[in-house]
């Protein structure tokens, strides 16, 4: 029945596009926390590694830095109300990272700080769900849905090393993931998106409004070492204004 009421309305709706494609970019704001082991999100990790004769106290705390999100979807319309996106995207995502530890046993003793900017490149593949409401002017439309995120390379920039005192060199890490720790490292995450909606011309809208994703919400392997050893679990998401650009065919 939902199916022949889709078809009937697509049938008296002149102005509705079966295929569209869209080029969208978000910039936002990204930033890492955790559920700690009383299950609260914080952005400040306090544990404890090693036995008692031999062991480090850590103390880490996370800021927010900048994020990118560059989409290239195909979107199928079921109905004039209700579409169905997938397609491929690049994830540009950074975080700032303060620590803090010690490092004591019976013969040696190491204090030190330091301040890391880590920057990761990711391949995003999604899988959502637009609803659209019209309106006077255009459209509201809800746009929700998982995606899977699969990082591909990295680079960290250490400063404010201070190791028992004495300021240490600058240090820098980058990389391209190998295919088997892309897939080690991938999460599947959780996007939404409410926007305003506004046709330009017959074949082509523009849809602009903040979109917020959860892109580490589900781990499939469990590789980060201060979730093994502190029961800290390390989230991710960004938040921002979305701009995507429409282009539609009827048939």
């Amino acid at each position: 029945m939902l199916y022949a009421l889709g078809s009937h309305a697509t049938k008296a709706d002149s102005t509705f596009q079966r295929h569209q494609i869209s080029l969208s970019l978000a910039n936002a704001m990204s930033q890492t926390f955790f559920d700690g082991p009383n299950h609260k999100p914080t952005t400040i990790a306090d544990f404890t590694s090693g036995i008692i004769e031999n062991s480090t106290v850590i103390h880490q705390s996370y800021l927010p830095l900048y994020a990118a999100h560059l989409q290239l979807h195909y979107s199928l319309g079921i109905t004039p109300l209700i579409r169905i996106e997938t397609g491929i995207g690049y994830l540009f995502s950074s975080s700032i990272l303060k620590d803090n530890y010690t490092i004591s046993g019976d013969w040696y003793y190491e204090k030190g700080s330091s301040t890391s900017c880590t920057f990761k490149g990711s391949i995003t593949l999604p899988l959502y769900v637009k609803v659209i409401k019209p309106m006077a002017h255009g459209a509201f439309t809800c746009t929700a849905g998982p995606d899977f995120t699969l990082p591909v390379h990295y680079y960290i920039h250490e400063t404010d090393r201070v190791v028992n005192g004495l300021s240490e060199k600058n240090a820098d890490q980058h990389g391209k993931l190998s295919t088997q720790y892309t897939a080690q490292t991938s999460t599947m995450g959780f996007y939404l998106k409410l926007a305003c909606e506004k046709r330009i011309g017959k074949n082509m809208s523009v849809n602009v409004g903040p979109a917020i994703d959860f892109f580490q919400l589900l781990q499939f392997h469990n590789n980060d070492l201060i979730s093994n050893d502190s029961g800290y679990h390390p989230y991710q998401y960004y938040i921002g204004l979305d701009l995507a650009i429409n282009f539609g065919f009827k048939k």
